[in-house]
Formats: C-alpha cells, sequence, structure tokens
C-alpha cells in the first residue's frame, strides 16, 4: 500500500501520496532550529524524493521531490517541491537561463558597487 501523508497549508486540506506504479520514495526527517521574532523555535523537516503526488487544496502536482518545513501551530507549514514536466528542457534553454542569472547578478554587483 502506498505510504499517505496529511497536513493543512494555508488553511487548506492537502497530503502526498506515493505512485503505485513508481519506485518507493525515499524519506528524509530531521529537525532544525529557526528564530522567528527573536526567538528560537523547532522546525521538522520532512522530506520525501522520488516521484509522488502532491495535493494542495484543490491542485494536484506530479513531483520529482517535496519537503514539509513544520514550525509548529503557531508558524504553520512551508511546502517546497519540484513539478515533473512532460517537456524536457533543451540545452538551448539551459544557456539561456545561465545567460539571464549571470546578468543579474552582475547587475546587483554593480549597483551594490562591488564591481
Amino acid at each position: 500500500m502506498a505510504r499517505l501523508e496529511e497536513f493543512v497549508h494555508a488553511g487548506k486540506q492537502c497530503y502526498r501520496q506515493e505512485l503505485e506504479d513508481s519506485p518507493p520514495v525515499k524519506v528524509r526527517v530531521w529537525t532544525s532550529t529557526m528564530m522567528y521574532h527573536g526567538k528560537p523555535y523547532i522546525k521538522e523537516h520532512r522530506h520525501w524524493e522520488g516521484r509522488h503526488k502532491l495535493v494542495i487544496g484543490e491542485n494536484e502536482y506530479d513531483v520529482a521531490w517535496s519537503k514539509l518545513g513544520d514550525g509548529g501551530k503557531k508558524l504553520g507549514i512551508a511546502v517546497n517541491y519540484a513539478k515533473i514536466t512532460d517537456v524536457p528542457t533543451t540545452q538551448e534553454q539551459l544557456d539561456q537561463m545561465a545567460q539571464r542569472a549571470i546578468h543579474i547578478a552582475t547587475q546587483g554587483m554593480i549597483r551594490a558597487g562591488i564591481w
């Protein structure tokens, strides 16, 4: 039976579930301490790596990985994920993205007086 994890994010009922026809996801769980308004909070991270379904409210995603950062009742849950697309990125698109990143970084350094 596929693993299922339910959670609430931004007031919406959400869940993530392993797919029956995919290899099992790798699950990592760890904690970290974060500061919020000068107070330390323990944040639990739950990372699923491997193809699975992520549902956030009415939206359903096919994802390669997802991570939940649970800051407790006061801070709530942060959700990060990488969607799987059927259209692969071409080398030309990767080169354009790299050039854009270099351009933005250069402009930031010029504005900051570093370059």
